[in-house]
């Protein structure tokens, strides 16, 4: 069921590529929400489909894997959630990926299948964020004052800000300049709490952290 799910979210982002594709190329869509009278032909040799990248966080991190051989150049995965994807989606994601992932959430199944991957590419990448939480790639903790988001495990021990700037950084680094590129930020800025090793929750229970 999850494997159908994610892959109805593929078509969904494959058909939004098309429309870019689409308008770059001069042609308007049929369908519009926003009136008649807007200038489709704006957009015409502007965008630059060659470049075109998917993000996602969580089941979006499964969806821009499974996306990615569908025209999509690189896919930027936000502690994404690997069990929807079947055997094939998982070989056939040969295109550059940066794995941004919270030590804290993942877990060794999920993990190894980042692992199986990682050889499809050698421009792919993995980081680790230690002190976040799974939410921390989204604005949800921004909802709460801190020590509320707390309460509530929606921010960790690394403040929401922080996590949401390194991964901004990293995912425009990774988009500029691939593995890279990344890898030059994340030891500049962010190397306190980033780091290249692969862990999960496994690894807190060991140390008993």
């Amino acid at each position: 069921m999850r494997n159908q799910q994610v892959n109805q979210r593929v078509s969904e982002c494959v058909n939004a590529l098309k429309l870019l594709e689409n308008l770059n190329s001069g042609v308007a869509p049929e369908k519009v929400l926003i009136g008649k009278d807007f200038d489709w032909r704006q957009f015409e040799n502007q965008l630059n489909i060659s470049t075109a990248a998917i993000i996602g966080h969580s089941f979006g991190g499964a969806t821009s894997l499974a996306s990615a051989s569908n025209g999509f150049q690189k896919s930027i995965v936000l502690d994404g959630w690997m069990f929807p994807l079947d055997a094939c989606q998982q070989q056939t994601s040969i295109k550059p990926i940066l794995f941004l992932n919270v030590g804290d959430w993942q877990w060794e199944e999920n993990l190894e299948v980042m692992k199986r991957m990682l050889p499809n590419n050698e421009g792919n990448l993995v980081l680790t964020l230690n002190g976040g939480v799974h939410q921390s790639f989204s604005d949800f903790p921004f909802i709460f004052p801190n020590w509320l988001a707390k309460h509530f495990g929606v921010q960790g021990s690394t403040e929401s800000t922080l996590c949401i700037q390194a991964a901004i950084e990293l995912t425009l680094a990774f988009l500029e300049n691939g593995k890279e590129g990344a890898q030059r930020v994340k030891e500049e800025k962010f190397f306190n709490f980033i780091t290249n090793e692969i862990y999960g929750r496994e690894r807190f229970k060991i140390l008993g952290v």
